[in-house]
């Protein structure tokens, strides 16, 4: 075993920072593009009346949350993208230095840090996506989800009326 090469963990540790930098990359052109498309067609989903949804109270809820689901993971994969630039510069100084990232003041916590932020950021997307997907099955599918759904007592919203059919009546 005398003659045999040490391989280069250098090299993959750059290589595993590129991947993980890409995979990164890709959740939050997924997001943005997520907020864009349904943005877009959000109005030809769901039923709209006069430029407006026409949606019972808790499918808004349901499209706000997917919104807000696909909002923090966005900014979650960008706050990610940060650590992974900011990792790869450390680990190229350590090549000049010979001082490992990880020993570095704050070192683990920021590996911790950064593991949070990409679960994070996978959750949330993945909440914002089945959040939306129910809310377009749900009202594609079912005729008596409004009626369901206004008798729910959600966030404080009246129970036999939607807001839209009392801001009308006023």
């Amino acid at each position: 075993m005398a003659g045999a090469e040490k391989p280069d963990v250098s090299a993959n540790y750059t290589e595993s920072i590129k991947l993980g930098f890409e995979t990164v990359k890709q959740q939050t052109t997924l997001s943005a593009g997520s907020i864009v498309v349904i943005g877009t067609f959000l109005k030809d989903i769901f039923p709209s009346k006069h430029g407006t949804l026409n949606v019972a109270p808790c499918m808004e809820w349901l499209i706000a949350l997917s919104f807000a689901g696909f909002v923090l993971s966005l900014l979650s994969s960008a706050i990610a993208l940060s650590y992974y630039s900011r990792r790869l510069r450390l680990h190229i100084k350590k090549r000049h230095t010979g001082i490992e990232p990880s020993q570095t003041p704050f070192g683990p916590i920021r590996n911790k840090a950064l593991n949070l932020v990409k679960q994070v950021a996978l959750f949330s997307y993945t909440s914002g996506l089945l959040l939306f997907s129910v809310a377009v099955v749900l009202t594609q599918t079912s005729v008596l989800w409004p009626e369901l759904c206004q008798a729910l007592p959600l966030f404080g919203l009246p129970r036999t009326r939607s807001r839209r059919s009392s801001q009308n009546a006023a």
